[in-house]
């Protein structure tokens, strides 16, 4: 008898393990226009896992100066994850971002969609010049685990931060 307790304990235990285990740390990856995404998978201090620190770059397509400019953001905070996937809506006034991702059931591949649109200078060496829409249009991504970055705790609140033009 007691080993059979100790069966369906142990069996038990294993039927309460889920389905997907996000390796916490810092994944880095690929848009499908050529730009860079990254971000880290942290503690959500209630049990489970969210991103943080979602970074991204892409060539933009300008309203008034055309394809071609470059654009970076990142943003602090972020979604939890819910059974291996997440998805993000940030409206705003001066950047507009959507995203999506779903990891593999190891945990350290990611897919996912993008999208974004900003303001920005028409002319980046005049800051006084009137602004355009700069969109990515709708791109895929992958990003793979990279490395442990020491899981800083971020605010909860979502921020904003604009990546130098290269």
């Amino acid at each position: 008898m007691k080993l059979r307790s100790t069966v369906v304990f142990v069996v038990g235990g294993l039927l309460a393990l889920p389905l997907w285990a996000q390796q916490m740390g810092h994944y880095a990856g690929t848009l499908s226009g050529g730009g860079e995404v990254h971000f880290d998978v942290v503690d959500n201090g209630a049990g489970g896992v969210r991103i943080d620190s979602f970074g991204f770059s892409y060539i933009a397509d300008c309203a008034k100066t055309g394809p071609g400019r470059w654009v970076g953001w990142g943003i602090g905070g972020g979604p939890d994850i819910v059974d291996g996937a997440t998805s993000y809506s940030m409206p705003g006034t001066v950047l507009h971002t959507q995203y999506d991702m779903v990891f593999d059931s190891g945990g350290t591949q990611v897919s996912g969609n993008f999208n974004t649109y900003t303001a920005e200078f028409v002319n980046v060496d005049k800051h006084n010049s009137s602004a355009q829409r700069c969109m990515s249009g709708q791109q895929t991504f992958t990003a793979s685990y990279v490395t442990d970055p020491g899981f800083r705790r971020a605010p909860t609140q979502p921020s904003i931060w604009a990546l130098p033009p290269r």
